[in-house]
């Protein structure tokens, strides 16, 4: 980091910049304590830094201060449009920079590029990460045409069972004496539907909705079934017979459930 090339050029101050048009921010920085030096902010701009963005323009600087101090700043340009600029800045006193390694241009820049290196790097993996994360969105999105016939049929099965079993209750009840047994019985099978009709709908939203994954333990078992749920009707229809078999003695795994399913 700064603070190890600081120790080893002898620098009182070493800041890392990031650059936009026309405004900086620091994105690291060291000072030596009890080096007496002009107060930093941490974001600045080219009517308060006019020094760092000169810098930028000629690619580099050097300033000597009164006090015996002086300062050099390398940049380097952007690789491409939407990343942002860089620019290394370190403060030293020559007379004091004896068995360390001097300022000079072609070590900042060396610093420099390193530093640069890692900052495109993890802002191109985000960027991988942020397009990947969409791309795994929109497959969602584009599934949901070919899952709204197949949801139809998953709900019209418990709704059409609940709304048999309400009525043969309403019938039971009109017997003289009402089968209080075969009541509860059908009122169970209305409970027992409603709830499947809740999961098909929970797992339903579950396919479509955005976000990052989250992984947890999840049983292979149970999304096996709910996976050949969902397929259902579209196995139906296309004349396949499914034969499942799976060991009794497969463990949980760690994944992301709505992922796995898909």
């Amino acid at each position: 980091g700064v603070a190890e090339i600081a120790a080893a050029g002898g620098y009182d101050r070493c800041v890392f910049w990031t650059l936009e048009e026309k405004s900086a921010r620091v994105a690291a920085r060291y000072e030596r304590e009890g080096a007496s030096l002009e107060a930093l902010a941490d974001s600045v701009t080219d009517e308060n830094a006019a020094w760092l963005f000169a810098a930028v323009d000629r690619m580099g600087l050097d300033n000597q201060f009164a006090d015996g101090h002086k300062r050099s700043v390398v940049a380097l340009p952007p690789p491409q449009e939407g990343v942002e600029g860089v620019a290394l800045q370190a403060e030293y006193r020559p007379s004091e920079q004896k068995g360390t390694l001097p300022a000079t241009p072609e070590r900042l820049r060396l610093f420099c590029q390193i530093f640069a290196n890692a900052l495109w790097r993890h802002k191109d993996m985000a960027e991988m990460q942020r397009m990947k994360d969409e791309l795994t969105h929109l497959d969602r999105i584009a599934r949901l045409g070919q899952l709204t016939a197949m949801l139809a049929h998953e709900l019209n099965q418990p709704l059409a069972a609940t709304l048999c079993n309400a009525q043969a209750a309403v019938r039971l009840l009109a017997q003289t004496p009402p089968d209080v047994n075969e009541v509860r019985m059908a009122l169970d099978d209305i409970v027992d539907n409603a709830h499947r009709a809740g999961e098909v709908v929970k797992r339903t939203r579950e396919l479509f909705k955005g976000g990052r994954p989250s992984a947890r333990r999840v049983d292979i078992h149970s999304l096996v079934d709910r996976v050949l749920t969902l397929l259902h009707n579209e196995i139906a229809v296309s004349g396949i017979v499914v034969e499942q078999s799976v060991s009794g003695l497969l463990p949980p795994v760690w994944g992301d459930e709505v992922q796995l399913q898909q």
